[in-house]
């Protein structure tokens, strides 16, 4: 199977530049969007986030990945996304200090899952009260947003917000099964893309906050010997600012 493989209609080359082969496809994508796309290993999308998942585990070796998928978007999720990213991005030029727009960037996230979603092929996302996986995956972080600011769901060190890390083996901690899922021996995590702007560092945590200072567009809990933080968090207050991406089953 080819490397560049388009994801959508698996018989010709994707796009050097784009994630499917034409318009056409990414039109079918978003048409059947929210979805799960098989991505096989040694495809480059797989073997691009292989990298950020190992080079991201602190413990090595990383857990061996058992299956990927590529998540889908309609098209309003996808205007959604480049809309904020530009507003971003016109009050921080980072295109013009060779970064990507709004400095988007990939980040892990763990949550809890009580489906067996990614396991044997299964793409169907559920609808269990106890499954915060498959609504991220279904309709973005609203949903996951609104609990978080109504009851702190899953802590508040860095405020009501999004919490996202570079450290693979950080997101794991919070990736758990529960429910029906708790028996699993399989894991799922989230790579999202997170459009991060101008980023507030800070070694101490601020758990009232609902979004970062003025000026500033994300929360960055930076560790190091004098930090409250033993891994990156970086935190987003706007659902806006934030994808699921790649869904990484291990």
């Amino acid at each position: 199977m080819s490397k560049y493989l388009c994801l959508q209609c698996r018989q010709r080359p994707k796009s050097s530049d784009h994630t499917f082969c034409s318009p056409e496809c990414g039109r079918a994508a978003a048409n059947y969007a929210p979805n799960l796309l098989w991505i096989p290993p040694g495809h480059v999308q797989f073997e691009n986030v292989a990298q950020h998942w190992n080079n991201g585990w602190k413990k090595r070796p990383a857990p061996a990945i058992r299956a990927m998928y590529l998540v889908t978007w309609d098209k309003k999720t996808r205007d959604d996304l480049e809309k904020y990213r530009r507003e971003v991005e016109t009050q921080t030029n980072y295109r013009e200090k060779g970064r990507f727009e709004g400095n988007e960037q990939k980040r892990f996230w763990g949550v809890d899952r009580a489906c067996g979603i990614g396991e044997n092929g299964v793409t169907a996302m559920c609808f269990k009260a106890q499954c915060w996986l498959c609504p991220a995956l279904r309709n973005g972080f609203r949903e996951y947003l609104t609990e978080k600011r109504n009851t702190g769901l899953h802590g508040t060190r860095l405020g009501y917000g999004i919490y996202t890390t570079r450290t693979s083996s950080k997101a794991a901690r919070h990736a758990v099964n529960v429910g029906s899922a708790s028996n699993s021996n399989v894991h799922a995590m989230v790579m999202c893309r997170v459009v991060i702007g101008n980023s507030y560092s800070t070694k101490t945590e601020q758990p009232f906050w609902h979004s970062p200072p003025a000026g500033y567009h994300s929360v960055l809990g930076e560790p190091g010997p004098d930090s409250s933080f033993r891994d990156d968090e970086l935190v987003v207050y706007t659902e806006r600012a934030i994808r699921p991406a790649y869904l990484i089953l291990y």
